[in-house]
């Protein structure tokens, strides 16, 4: 006799995968007691290794991982953004990540940057390079899909004011 929860066609297993990524959403844990320890929870991931048909049915949902590219470690990023596919990202950088991480978050956000319909940056200060390439990517841009865009910079940047965004949604 199957169980309960097999019977349930597929459109309904996606509202209840996409109620699931909304409550557990993956990324890092906060643990406070233990100084210095990056410790990642899988959330909503945890439904692909329930069985097969639940993880490709999870994977064929490239919006499931366009909100998640960049809150696991540097490792798991290529998978999370194949898995994206062609959906519209989003991007969340802060410079509490390590190096490489913030280094490479940026760089896809520039490489995507028309696909990208969340922005969230905690920058470095001026210098750092990556602060200046963002804001005049984002600048000289049209960006369709952003909704979402949310900069915040350690130090007051020079009184040429912040670039005018063109994003029409």
């Amino acid at each position: 006799m199957a169980a309960a929860i097999d019977v349930l066609a597929d459109d309904i297993l996606r509202i209840v995968f996409d109620i699931l990524a909304s409550l557990d959403p993956p990324g890092l844990q906060d643990l406070a007691s233990i100084p210095g320890t990056r410790v990642y929870s899988l959330g909503w991931i945890k439904i692909t290794h329930v069985c097969m048909r639940w993880r490709v049915l999870s994977i064929s949902m490239p919006l499931l991982w366009a909100g998640i590219i960049t809150t696991l470690p540097r490792h798991a990023f290529t998978t999370l953004l194949t898995r994206a596919r062609d959906a519209p990202l989003n991007i969340n950088v802060d410079i509490d990540m390590p190096g490489e991480s913030v280094g490479l978050f940026v760089h896809t956000a520039l490489s995507r940057i028309d696909s990208v319909r969340s922005l969230r940056f905690f920058l470095p200060p001026p210098g750092y390079g990556l602060s200046e390439a963002l804001l005049s990517d984002v600048a000289h841009k049209t960006l369709p899909c952003l909704t979402d865009l949310y900069i915040r910079c350690l130090v007051q940047p020079p009184d040429t004011g912040f670039p005018r965004v063109n994003a029409p949604n």
